[in-house]
């Protein structure tokens, strides 16, 4: 070990002139520099991002371009499909409906053998006493003679009219009837009601018009 030569003094920090404890340089604090202490100006117009990336805050909550339950497109599609379905199975019985409605004909009423409307077989003549009439159920079936009357239906209304006539024989009845009658060219049975309507109403102001016809003119 006596043979080595001497290695190099490893300088220690004291011995640095740059980290002496015993400078003679003045040690002065950082914060006593004489800069100028400028504030940081912060743009108002600009969203505040912080950490959070910019295209992280433009980002739309959801995607417009999906659906936000799986699913719901074909959903809607079914819906739709069998909506179109149902409309178009009410609108086709509605026709049908109505098709048959119209293609229907009236009912002709035919009175029972047994109908007291007269008891000579002449139904002008039928007068029966006053406690055996039925004026409500008179005033019904007329009307529907009435109805069938404004519709065309010429032989349904005179049904009407006998069996209005045979619950209360009233003369605007025989009126009508006689009426009907007349316009199905059967004279004969026109002037038999007209005449009758005549003898209960003999002031009445349609007697111009039927007396021709009772007079057999």
């Amino acid at each position: 070990a006596s043979g080595l030569a001497p290695g190099p003094r490893k300088v220690t920090p004291i011995d640095q002139p740059d980290t002496r404890v015993n400078d003679n340089r003045v040690q002065q604090s950082p914060w006593a520099s004489n800069e100028t202490t400028v504030k940081a100006q912060i743009d108002s117009t600009q969203p505040l991002q912080g950490p959070i990336p910019e295209a992280a805050i433009n980002a739309p909550t959801t995607s417009p371009e999906r659906d936000t339950m799986p699913g719901s497109g074909a959903s809607s599609i079914i819906f739709k499909v069998a909506t179109a379905l149902l409309v178009l199975l009410a609108l086709t019985i509605g026709g049908l409906y109505v098709w048959n409605t119209m293609q229907k004909k009236p009912e002709v009423y035919v009175p029972p053998p047994n109908a007291p409307l007269t008891g000579t077989g002449r139904p002008w003549e039928y007068d029966p006493p006053r406690e055996k009439r039925r004026a409500t159920d008179a005033t019904r079936i007329g009307q529907e003679g009435d109805d069938a009357w404004h519709k065309g239906a010429i032989e349904f209304a005179l049904s009407r009219y006998l069996e209005a006539w045979n619950a209360d024989p009233q003369p605007e009845l025989a009126l009508k009837i006689g009426e009907l009658y007349y316009l199905k060219d059967d004279p004969e049975d026109a002037r038999q009601w007209w005449t009758r309507y005549r003898k209960d109403m003999p002031s009445s102001k349609a007697l111009p018009y039927i007396e021709p016809v009772i007079n057999g003119q």
